[in-house]
């Protein structure tokens, strides 16, 4: 794991910010129970996730637009990349809904806010969700048409998909500076008043989180390779733990992907089925992403006391599956798709800077369970265009 950290510039980056994120978390938990005034402080928090929300739209708009321009759609096997993601994102939305359901972790982290009151029931309608939530639909079909057009037509639109999407990267890389400093103030303000309830508040997130994307793996991927794949275990991870670590270095999955696809290439998998689910499924296959989001979204609404009932609850689900699409393959994605989640339900968003202190390692897992899926998800689909090649 070191040697993939230091063989990438970004991986070793990451590490350092992970070391000032953890200080700034002690510093913060040490000034609030010692009192300090973090109001002004925790402002930055705030500010951040303003900012974070506000790349997310043309960040999914052009990463969405460059990969319908890059990878070419072919309509076979495209039946298969949908039953298998689909099959991938029920059973991922399940296991969040279930840990979350049976844990109630955000029992242990109450919060309050401004906007939160004993009458406030969470609505699509609720006047915290603003005009930019409402974008987001629209920047994500508008993409998906105007990159269809522009295959079709021939539009010289790869220059403008590739310049919009390396500008909105290095937006987030500078707006991920602050995020310590957002830590130190969000855990402070916390700390100062709810105490020390706020370490097990943040344990117990991290334990359900982690918990639930280790039974996906456990349960859902390992069925399709040793029940409908018959393939050995030990083969599969003596191959797929270099990619895995990989993207625990640099988290990304996007970023992976050329690991991705010699792993796949040393399975014996088809380029063709390793293309169709690990390059364009990787837009869309982001069973990590989506696991986190729901966990994270039922947690927060469990901290302000919120009792959703397990059909809003589904609701909240298929919109983390909307905010995921486009955005696996990037750095903090999780954050981000986040952020605008809580918002389209009417949630408060104060509380995720929160999260931020334990973020670095779950985000890691994220695209480890991502790049895991995209894996799963070529081997799955390969099999099946196998067996179409025997009738």
């Amino acid at each position: 794991m070191l040697y993939t950290l230091k063989k990438t510039g970004i991986g070793m980056k990451n590490f350092h910010l992970a070391g000032l994120t953890f200080l700034a978390m002690i510093l913060g938990a040490a000034f609030g129970l010692a009192g300090f005034e973090m109001s002004l402080v925790s402002q930055i928090a705030k500010i951040l996730i303003t900012l974070f929300r506000w790349a997310a739209t043309p960040l999914v708009f052009f990463a969405i637009l460059d990969a319908v321009l890059k990878f070419e759609i072919r309509m076979k096997g495209i039946q298969y990349l949908v039953l298998v993601t689909g099959l991938n994102l029920v059973a991922a939305i399940t296991i969040a809904l279930a840990v979350s359901n049976v844990f109630h972790a955000g029992r242990y982290l109450p919060l309050t806010s401004p906007s939160v009151t004993a009458e406030t029931r969470p609505s699509f309608s609720s006047p915290q969700s603003t005009k930019l939530d409402q974008v987001m639909p629209i920047a994500i079909f508008s993409a998906l048409a105007l990159g269809l057009l522009g295959r079709r037509f021939r539009f010289k639109l790869n220059p403008v998909s590739e310049k919009g999407y390396s500008l909105c990267i290095k937006l987030i890389d500078k707006l991920v500076l602050l995020v310590p400093i957002a830590v130190f103030g969000a855990v402070g303000k916390a700390m100062g008043t709810h105490g020390l309830t706020v370490l097990s508040g943040l344990g117990s997130y991290f334990i359900v989180t982690v918990g639930g994307m280790g039974l996906h793996v456990l349960f859902i991927y390992h069925s399709w390779i040793v029940f409908y794949a018959r393939m050995p275990l030990r083969q599969f991870w003596s191959v797929a733990r270099s990619p895995a670590l990989y993207a625990f270095g640099i988290n990304s999955s996007l970023a992976t992907l050329p690991e991705t696809l010699k792993a796949l290439d040393r399975l014996g998998v088809s380029r063709g089925a390793s293309t169709l689910a690990a390059c364009i499924g990787t837009n869309f296959n982001n069973d990590g992403i989506l696991l986190y989001e729901v966990v994270a979204a039922l947690f927060m609404a469990q901290a302000y006391g919120f009792h959703w009932s397990l059909t809003y609850q589904i609701t909240v689900a298929a919109v983390c599956i909307i905010a995921m699409v486009g955005v696996g393959g990037v750095p903090e994605a999780g954050i981000i798709s986040l952020s605008l989640v809580l918002t389209t339900v009417g949630l408060p968003f104060e509380g995720v800077p929160l999260l931020l202190g334990v973020d670095w390692f779950v985000a890691r897992l994220r695209s480890v369970t991502n790049v895991l899926g995209d894996m799963t998800g070529s081997i799955a689909i390969d099999r099946f265009l196998k067996q179409d090649l025997r009738l």
